[in-house]
């Protein structure tokens, strides 16, 4: 694909099968074939410079009862840039894992370059659980046991970093989670801003709760205060 830009020419192009690694056709729900690749490329160029890169690759789900793909990645990856003097990159994942355990691990990786300041953000989320797929292969639910979830960003001299931690999560017969513990932390150019620990009840997850967070501890530099409390003193919730 070719257009005018800046007074230049852009194109863009994509290799739909890179490396010669051939797409396959998995089929949706429905069981109409759709072609997919396992790994493209695409190059964008401004006049005579590259001012674009981006790799993709996917793996599908082998279906083994009926010995074909289905349209439902087991791993995704893609990674990239645009951009010349100053320039955005990203690093996006995806994988399940399927056991004992079933495991979904997901991660987005920004940053960019040729700016002032330069800056970096990073998501990292894992669940552990149970995965339930039907006849036809295709995930029906997904019920998580424990995870984590990790956030950084950092521009210049400042930084943050957001931690969270799902120890276990109980559930009752009719799928409705009862309880969640959980523990975590905030930091803030490096120095601790806030800690917690202690676990969601069947009242603050269903919001039955006027002001949830009575079982959680938060912990600052200057002393603890329960997640409820907290709330209500920023306005959040009433008593």
């Amino acid at each position: 694909m070719k257009w005018t830009a800046l007074g230049h020419v852009a194109e863009l192009r994509v290799d739909w099968d890179k490396s010669g690694t051939a797409t396959l056709w998995p089929h949706d729900p429905t069981g109409q074939s759709r072609e997919a690749p396992q790994a493209a490329q695409a190059h964008m160029t401004l006049g005579d410079a590259e001012v674009g890169h981006a790799d993709f690759g996917a793996t599908w789900y082998n279906c083994s009862t009926t010995s074909t793909y289905i349209l439902q990645p087991t791993q995704l990856t893609f990674s990239g840039y645009l951009g010349q003097t100053a320039q955005l990159n990203w690093d996006a994942s995806y994988q399940l894992t399927e056991g004992a355990q079933d495991q979904i691990q997901a991660g987005l990786d920004l940053s960019t370059q040729g700016t002032n300041p330069t800056s970096h953000r990073s998501l990292k989320l894992t669940l552990n659980g149970q995965l339930t797929r039907g006849a036809n292969c295709f995930s029906q639910s997904f019920q998580p046991q424990s995870g984590s979830f990790t956030l950084t960003s950092r521009a210049g001299s400042e930084s943050m970093v957001f931690q969270l931690q799902v120890t276990r999560v109980q559930w009752n017969p009719d799928g409705r989670p009862i309880r969640v513990d959980l523990n975590g932390y905030v930091d803030h150019n490096d120095r601790r801003a806030v800690s917690f620990s202690g676990y969601l009840d069947e009242g603050d997850l269903n919001r039955t709760n006027p002001c949830p967070g009575e079982n959680v501890i938060l912990t600052f530099r200057d002393g603890t205060v329960t997640l409820r409390a907290w709330l209500q003193n920023q306005g959040a919730c009433r008593p």
